[in-house]
């Protein structure tokens, strides 16, 4: 990124709201109904989704885990959410910032239709999800996932991860 950039001058925003530590890696929390997990797995989560998750699936189905950046933060469209408390430490470096999409994957439309046909056998005419292209560059670039502010408010940013992820138990 461009340190005189709109997007750098963004990034580093979401950055002032989250704690990194020396190693480069950011607490994340995760509120869940199963106890005693040691790891978070999208694709389980998936077949185990709640309502407000569920609606999220409709935008986009790709299989993740959704997480706060701060310790009792509240869903903003929910409130408090219950259950057992995880805590995660992941590379800050592994989080991609979508809605500032910096490394310009949206302007790749024609490159992901072109791979999805390829790949997948999808032709080129039918719509693309923007999430999961813009997921699918982000990925191939080492990113395991999304960055955001929940509602367009920084200080509720949220983070989707569509690999599984360590945890532990908060008591």
């Amino acid at each position: 990124l461009n340190e005189e950039s709109n997007a750098w001058q963004k990034w580093q925003e979401y950055k002032s709201q989250v704690k990194v530590d020396e190693n480069g890696f950011v607490r994340l929390y995760h509120i869940g109904k199963t106890p005693g997990l040691s790891e978070l797995d999208p694709n389980i989560a998936s077949k185990n989704a709640q309502i407000y998750t569920r609606r999220e699936y409709e935008r986009w189905n790709r299989p993740r885990i959704f997480f706060f950046t701060k310790e009792d933060q509240e869903d903003t469209a929910i409130g408090a959410i219950r259950g057992h408390k995880y805590v995660a430490q992941v590379p800050w470096n592994q989080l991609y910032p979508v809605y500032l999409d910096p490394l310009k994957f949206l302007a790749k439309e024609q490159e992901y239709k072109e791979w999805r046909e390829e790949a997948k056998g999808m032709a080129q005419y039918y719509p693309v999800n923007k999430f999961e292209m813009v997921a699918h560059f982000a990925n191939e670039e080492g990113y395991r996932g999304f960055i955001y502010p929940q509602s367009g408010k920084i200080e509720n940013l949220i983070v989707a991860m569509w690999d599984k992820v360590p945890v532990k138990s908060v008591e």
